[in-house]
């Protein structure tokens, strides 16, 4: 592993995830406004995404 692979190490929490068609442009959130994720590298060379959609409440 290189000095350069070493050096970005962190968490990053995701605040929005849109895709869009390049075809046609059309823009879609397939995890919702408000996606809950996070972008993680660590020092040691591994890496770990966690993508999910939000659930704002509770159906009793």
């Amino acid at each position: 592993m290189s000095e350069r692979d070493t050096k970005l190490h962190g968490c990053w929490r995701l605040v929005s995830f849109d895709t869009e068609l390049q075809d046609s442009k059309e823009r879609t959130q397939p995890w919702g406004a408000d996606p809950n994720g996070y972008l993680i590298f660590g020092s040691g060379g591994r890496m770990m995404v966690l993508v999910q959609h939000r659930l704002n409440s509770f159906n009793n």
